[in-house]
């Protein structure tokens, strides 16, 4: 084990305490052994602590801070801090990850990221949708089309990336969205696996599905410093991406109904939404929202139909 490379796993947990178990197990039973497993604490004020307390005395891998609240990105920092490893990759306490994770991922470890696929499943593991991330034409590209993840899973990271780019944020959503972003316009040693590895829980407690006005402020004012970004960064060649990067955060403040949505569209540099790599469904959507009919009961009644005629094909 001395020779192999190590991986860090770090966890940020608050208020963790339905679903840290389910975490920490499926880190516990990787295939890959020469793991360590950070557990930060950010301040929870139910059970978590004593959950977390018994696995670090079932498992020595396990590294655990019992913190005061400081925020995800805080304390994802200490965990970087505390990391040992060379690798390392980040999971959410609510999340769980496929025993071969570490394995698979790390067989590709000549590169500086390497993402996976992740299942977005529910609160009775069954598997919902998943995730299709690949790389078209190039990184950035592919970056800017939303082919590729805009959140710090499932990807394992070389340390050093992080060590070098890692943006703590008082942000209460989007943060990842502003690292990655960063990372991204630094490397072009990145590979996308078809495999997938990490498991994502929809439940209505997660974070970004319990907007106040606070995390749609926080949410339109990171796609606008990401866009400063790559705009500050790009030539001409990068037009079309960023009209489509442009378009693909319109339509996700429209299916949240963000209080945004109006700023947002006077900056937008074309209203072309019958773009290539524009999905039907988008065009659709985007398309009522410039009619001016756009509304949540039309809105559910799209998605039920879109549903029902996706559950038909499949059934063919």
């Amino acid at each position: 084990m001395k020779n192999q490379t190590s991986v860090s796993i770090i966890i940020p947990a608050y208020n963790a305490e339905k679903w840290i178990e389910r975490c920490i197990k499926s880190c516990i039973n990787q295939t890959y052994k020469n793991i360590e497993i950070i557990i930060i604490n950010d301040g929870s004020q139910d059970n978590t602590d004593e959950l977390c307390q018994y696995y670090v005395s079932m498992d020595n891998r396990i590294i655990y801070k019992n913190i005061d609240n400081v925020g995800v990105s805080n304390a994802r920092k200490l965990g970087l801090d505390i990391s040992n490893s060379s690798y390392v990759l980040f999971l959410d306490s609510d999340d769980y990850i496929n025993n071969d994770c570490i394995e698979i991922l790390l067989s590709y470890k000549d590169y500086d990221l390497i993402i996976g696929q992740a299942n977005y499943v529910n609160n009775h593991n069954e598997i919902l949708s998943n995730t299709k991330y690949e790389i078209k034409k190039n990184i950035i590209s592919s970056y800017l089309r939303g082919k590729l993840p805009t959140s710090l899973w499932p990807i394992l990271f070389k340390k050093k990336i992080l060590d070098e780019e890692y943006l703590v944020s008082n942000l209460k959503v989007s943060e990842d969205f502003i690292i990655l972003s960063r990372i991204i316009t630094k490397t072009k040693k990145i590979k996308v696996i078809n495999d997938k590895v990490y498991n994502q829980v929809r439940h209505n407690l997660s974070t970004t599905a319990n907007l106040t006005n606070e995390k749609f402020r926080d949410h339109y004012n990171a796609h606008k410093l990401v866009e400063e970004i790559f705009t500050s960064k790009l030539n001409e060649r990068y037009k079309k991406d960023i009209d489509i990067f442009q378009l693909n955060h319109l339509y996700n403040l429209i299916v949240i109904f963000s209080p945004y949505i109006k700023l947002h569209e006077k900056t937008i540099n074309t209203r072309n939404f019958f773009l290539k790599n524009i999905s039907i469904k988008k065009k659709l959507l985007l398309t009522l929202y410039f009619l001016g009919i756009f509304n949540k009961k039309n809105y559910f009644l799209i998605m039920k139909l879109l549903k029902k005629i996706k559950y038909k094909n499949s059934h063919e």
